[in-house]
């Protein structure tokens, strides 16, 4: 049996789901390969297999031995790509689909993949280089042209990002995250009456228990931005039923509509429940114990309103290692987008609980990255007039 042969076999039972027949497959071409294509072939399966078993180590492993034997094979490059990306290791990933690429500039695959993880990353104008070179590649692959429109919108060119979704949904029509995409454009471009029309006719064409989630958000933020709060709690709360263990964003953009229509009590139950989901929650955390009534009834409740807001800093300053922990920057300054601008209406004198809060906001920032706060250098001014 040649080596293609042998790891042809081996792929085989790996495809069948013969995970121990396949390990003994890869055996002997790697105890006595044939050449270092088998060897690095074997290893690449052997990574696989650890995947599927989930082996973490093993497959960093096997997936490194690979790129070893055969630092020229973009496969292996594209392989080792994916376990490091399994492994939260992004950045390695986006150098390993590089790599691929300079072994092989025409691997379309690892052009779409290394667009969708630039695009990830917040590099939108990297992100684009990428997916337009795979749309160039495969003209025909929807999914591509959608994350492209993503990555045009995300720079704001939305003008190519619409024209990249109507792409993507003439070459897979029934393709709702794209769809629900143009209604954003739609939004984003100023025409909310149109982008409303998009999104309840793609709401309308599907079965109730298996609508687009993100549709339903995108219809509630609509409604949201011009107070018509009631629909947009029903379909915060539609979006949250479909996905009951994995609803954190939209319990919390829920527990946000109900302050604003005046229920604190329902909100922060719905608070509460994206904390439990997800416990890293900054943003949920913060309106757990730092939500304002919009208006109060009395003297009394102002005073137990400022009670509630001491008690929920001190919470806050209490927890705030656990609540950030394995956070990056841009996930703890997204978390911090909060206001406590209705303590003005409280008519005293806020100004330690203002310190306080400005507080807990440095040492959260401080915590993932000190230059965020850092002196800004001085430009000098000479010649200058105001």
């Amino acid at each position: 049996m040649t080596g293609q042969s042998r790891i042809e076999r081996a792929r085989q039972l790996l495809l069948a789901g013969d995970i121990p027949g396949a390990r003994r497959a890869c055996d002997p071409c790697v105890t006595a390969p044939v050449d270092a294509k088998e060897f690095a072939g074997a290893h690449l399966i052997l990574a696989a297999c650890c995947r599927r078993e989930g082996d973490q180590e093993g497959m960093l492993t096997h997936a490194d031995n690979a790129v070893a034997a055969k630092p020229d094979d973009a496969l292996a490059h594209y392989a080792l790509a994916e376990c490091v990306d399994e492994s939260g290791d992004k950045q390695r990933a986006i150098a390993e689909l590089r790599r691929a690429i300079e072994c092989d500039p025409d691997m379309v695959h690892a052009h779409r993949y290394l667009g969708a993880l630039l695009l990830d990353a917040g590099n939108a104008e990297h992100a684009i280089e990428s997916l337009q070179r795979a749309v160039a590649l495969d003209a025909q692959h929807a999914e591509a042209w959608n994350n492209l429109g993503t990555a045009l919108h995300h720079a704001n060119r939305l003008a190519g990002a619409e024209a990249a979704y109507r792409r993507a949904l003439a070459l897979k029509p029934d393709y709702p995250r794209a769809e629900c995409n143009v209604a954003v454009i739609q939004r984003d471009q100023g025409r909310a009456d149109l982008a409303e029309a998009t999104l309840r006719a793609l709401i309308a064409r599907q079965p109730p228990g298996a609508v687009f989630r993100p549709a339903l958000t995108a219809l509630a933020d609509l409604l949201r931005a011009r107070s018509e709060l009631d629909e947009a709690a029903e379909l915060y709360l539609r979006a949250a039923k479909l996905a009951p263990n994995d609803s954190a964003t939209e319990m919390l953009d829920l527990g946000m509509v109900l302050s604003e229509r005046g229920d604190p009590l329902q909100a922060k139950k719905a608070f509460a429940v994206a904390l439990r989901q997800k416990p890293r929650y900054l943003r949920a955390a913060l309106a757990m114990n730092l939500t304002l009534p919009v208006i109060y009834a009395d003297a009394t409740d102002v005073a137990r309103a400022r009670a509630d807001y001491v008690d929920g800093l001190e919470t806050l300053e209490r927890d705030l290692e656990d609540r950030i922990a394995g956070s990056d920057w841009r996930q703890v300054a997204d978390g911090l987008i909060w206001s406590n601008f209705f303590l003005a209406y409280q008519g005293e004198n806020d100004r330690s609980l203002q310190a306080r809060y400005a507080a807990l906001t440095a040492r959260a920032l401080d915590s993932v990255d000190p230059e965020w706060r850092a002196p800004m250098p001085s430009a000098p001014t000479a010649g200058r007039k105001i």
